[in-house]
């Protein structure tokens, strides 16, 4: 079910302007539950935001935020899509937490962190994440900036790859787990990592 309402989060959030007072999550370009799922794909199973870890699926927006001491959990859709959105202005990125729990109140399900361009709210649209809690990790391993051949050592040949996108994915009974990655100049500058249960 949540894995549908991911799918559903994300054709929303492809459109155009949206009524929020942050910017929305971007969604990829590409379809993240695309291409074969293998088994021993990408663990997301934490993030890292500085040294400080978290989990997919365990730690609550409003905890984190509280953890961070800065940002307040922002609603798209209604309660079944909630994000915290925080900027790095000296790294340029932005970073997105989100949430697709049907009651709202569930752990983080998928983490957006991308490169700022001139297409983009510019820098301080988002509360600035402190620096102690940077830069932002999946896995211990995957951020902005890794290369095509870091992603395929790590997790082997993509299950899907078109137009400079990249998607590596994995799960199991009951769960799925996807890295989604968009390349320039063979360097990751957007980074989609979604942990979300099937049932």
């Amino acid at each position: 079910m949540r894995t549908i309402l991911a799918t559903l989060c994300g054709l929303l959030l492809s459109g155009a302007a949206l009524a929020a007072d942050l910017p929305a999550p971007p969604s990829p370009m590409v379809d993240p539950h695309a291409g074969p799922f293998n088994p021993k794909g990408p663990a997301v199973d934490r993030f890292a935001l500085g040294a400080f870890q978290h989990g997919f699926g365990k730690d609550k927006l409003q905890v984190i935020a509280k953890s961070l001491g800065v940002g307040s959990v922002r609603e798209l859709g209604g309660a079944y899509y909630q994000y915290l959105c925080y900027d790095l202005p000296e790294r340029r990125e932005r970073v997105w937490l989100a949430t697709f729990d049907e009651m709202g109140e569930g752990g983080v399900d998928a983490v957006t962190v991308k490169s700022l361009t001139s297409g983009d709210a510019p820098a301080g649209t988002c509360p600035a994440l402190p620096a102690k809690f940077q830069p932002v990790v999946i896995s211990g391993k995957v951020r902005l900036g890794v290369t095509r051949a870091d992603l395929v050592a790590l997790y082997g040949k993509p299950g899907l790859e078109t137009g400079g996108w990249l998607v590596f994915g994995g799960g199991g009974e009951g769960w799925r787990t996807s890295i989604t990655v968009r390349l320039q100049n063979d360097k990751v500058v957007f980074l989609y990592a979604e942990n979300t249960s099937t049932d």
